[in-house]
């Protein structure tokens, strides 16, 4: 049987791991928590925000808990009709701070005497925002869950104000980094010549951005979920290095005696120029992206610009 861990994809999940769970009769783990329904929505938002705030994992909906069944027997199904809607509607609502995003679920069809269930698994990453909690409904206090063996347990306190310091320390990196995107489209776009003086004129101006800086590759690792961001800050990295080193090598030919420096600063200046639509759009998207997983971001910013910290 596949062992179910951190390197565990949703891919991963199919019918024949349901199987070989139900015949081994294997209760909850370490990185997947079994749910028999919808209905009880607490217990689910405390599964979630424990896979959250460790190293990720997996909630397999149609399939009852240990202590309630056993081997087959467990396996119910469950409505696929609506699912994702009704799963996101319990995960929201104001009821997890900050608001946890998931993936959509993978939904399995699974045959036990002659009779067809469904199972739907759904994947929770490691946030990158943790620590999540609930607003408890009973008394409104927040609630702090990490996931242990088998089940939720609540964080201790050392953890939970080391994981709020890092949080903090990410949210700004974040909130720096939108900022940041508005500063690169400004500088960038004050790189482009006109075409008429391509020939004669370089550019004042070098983009020096928090986003092509030594710093930024170490807060990348605070993301190591966000794999569409970290992939768009590296393009808009190597697109900045490139418009960059036109410039540089601008600048390097100016004191020479060559008969050719005209056409090859109109060559860089052109190339110059073509890159820079394409950092703005790459721009645009990182802020579009920041503003769609990180519903905070704009708050964040605030706090960043009064207080001047990025990290």
């Amino acid at each position: 049987m596949l062992q179910i861990n951190q390197e565990t994809k949703l891919s991963d999940w199919n019918s024949q791991l349901i199987s070989e769970l139900l015949d081994a009769d294997e209760g909850e783990g370490l990185f997947y928590d079994f749910k028999a329904s919808l209905h009880d929505t607490e217990l689910i938002r405390k599964a979630a925000t424990s896979f959250a705030n460790y190293l990720g994992g997996f909630l397999v909906f149609g399939i009852k808990d240990k202590k309630a069944a056993s081997g087959w027997a467990r396996l119910n199904g469950i409505d696929d009709n609506e699912f994702a809607k009704e799963l996101t509607n319990k995960l929201s609502g104001g009821k997890i701070v900050p608001n946890l995003i998931i993936n959509d679920p993978k939904k399995i069809e699974i045959t036990y005497k002659t009779k067809a269930y469904k199972v739907m698994v759904v994947h929770v990453e490691e946030s990158s925002l943790r620590p999540h909690a609930i607003i408890s409904n009973k008394d409104g206090l927040l609630e702090f869950w990490t996931r242990g063996n088998s089940t939720a347990v609540a964080v201790s306190y050392p953890q939970l104000t080391k994981s709020i310091e890092e949080a903090r320390d990410t949210r700004n990196w974040l909130a720096a980094l939108y900022l940041d995107t508005e500063y690169v489209d400004n500088f960038a776009q004050k790189m482009v010549i006109e075409d008429k003086d391509r020939s004669a004129v370089i550019p004042v101006h070098r983009i020096n951005a928090l986003v092509n800086s030594e710093a930024s590759s170490s807060a990348i690792s605070r993301i190591p979920t966000d794999i569409e961001l970290i992939k768009l800050i590296w393009q808009l990295r190597e697109l900045i290095d490139l418009v960059n080193s036109y410039r540089d090598m601008m600048i390097a030919r100016r004191p020479l005696p060559l008969s050719n420096a005209a056409t090859e600063n109109q060559n860089d200046n052109k190339a110059i120029a073509s890159a820079v639509p394409q950092i703005k759009q790459l721009t645009l998207t990182i802020r579009q992206h920041l503003a769609n997983r990180y519903a905070g971001v704009r708050e964040w910013i605030n706090v960043v610009q009064k207080t001047g910290k990025t990290s």
